[in-house]
């Protein structure tokens, strides 16, 4: 599950707690000013403030953690790359990674061929290994692929 969605999943939380607080709350007031005859003094409307205080901030908290998943891309790129730096490549697919990552992490295979002394056949076996260890991704785009750092 990628952050953002765990921050979207955190949100939804927030919004379902959030009912619950002011369902909870609406009650409790309602149980405060039917049963308390100090009118304002009574100490139970400290408490019910103090309730109020308490859950708001909670869930003041929560939220903010999960706008935290959503907007921060730097926990899921350290991520990736550390995913990334762990798999064994030779020099030639150090060095197709390499023009990936100066190109935006994606180039037009024949980029690739242009930017390498490598023949077409030799870029599409560097591609093949690369594929098979999940470090690229191919995609047809016409009549040639745009190859996609993952």
């Amino acid at each position: 599950m990628e952050d953002k969605q765990v921050g979207y999943l955190i949100l939804g939380f927030c919004f379902a707690i959030l009912f619950l607080i002011i369902s909870y709350d609406i009650s409790l007031a309602q149980i405060v000013n039917e049963g308390c005859s100090h009118g304002s003094e009574c100490p139970m409307y400290g408490t019910l403030q103090l309730q109020r205080t308490i859950s708001f901030t909670l869930l003041g908290i929560l939220t903010l953690s999960g706008l935290y998943f959503i907007f921060n891309k730097k926990i899921y790129k350290i991520t990736k790359e550390r995913t990334r730096n762990n798999i064994p490549l030779s020099s030639e697919e150090k060095q197709v990674v390499g023009i990936l990552k100066s190109n935006d992490n994606s180039v037009y295979q024949s980029e690739l061929i242009k930017h390498t002394d490598k023949s077409k056949v030799q870029i599409t076996r560097i591609l093949d290994r690369l594929e098979a260890k999940k470090v690229i991704e191919r995609k047809r785009r016409g009549m040639t692929n745009i190859i996609i750092l993952k």
